[in-house]
């Protein structure tokens, strides 16, 4: 069965078809009938994969072993567990050093499924009082936040990075 949809991957949000056997996605194609469909990359493409790849994490882990053993002893914890000690890391770290000491990185939501989420995660790194976050950008991205600057592209003044305006 093919379903209309379009992909989460990005900012995009280009056109999709997609292909459902059952409960599973299995093909993702671009839909030309969609403003943004009329084709599609190979993260978009890659969804299937992504979802259902007998390597994804689907716990977090927890590392037992020193960083300079070979094994590093993987662990499977529950979530509340893996926030718990997160939480009680980055407090150990704010009431040891301030926290300036920390550093958030993040990637470019234009450029990735983070777009969503994005201002929850800018809104925790205030509350946090660190002012340090480093953002990074995709190779798929960089063209969409960079060929405005030699194009002079008419991106809007929300989506367009500061280099560009």
């Amino acid at each position: 069965m093919q379903i209309p949809g379009y992909c989460t991957l990005c900012r995009s949000r280009c056109g999709t078809l997609n292909t459902v056997e059952g409960d599973r996605l299995v093909r993702v194609d671009p839909d030309p009938s969609h403003p943004t469909g009329h084709a599609m990359c190979s993260k978009g493409r890659a969804a299937p994969e992504l979802a259902f790849s007998s390597r994804r994490l689907l716990s977090p882990l927890r590392r037992t072993r020193s960083k300079t053993d070979q094994d590093p002893g993987w662990q499977e914890i529950s979530w509340d567990e893996a926030m718990n000690v997160v939480a009680a890391n980055l407090a150990a770290q704010k009431q040891a050093a301030g926290a300036e000491s920390v550093a958030f990185g993040v990637t470019s939501p234009s450029g990735a499924p983070i777009s969503d989420a994005i201002d929850w995660i800018e809104r925790f790194f205030r509350l946090f009082g660190s002012p340090n976050c480093c953002y990074s950008t995709e190779i798929c991205n960089w063209h969409k936040d960079y060929a405005c600057r030699p194009s002079g592209s008419a991106r809007p003044p929300s989506a367009t990075p500061s280099i560009c305006r």
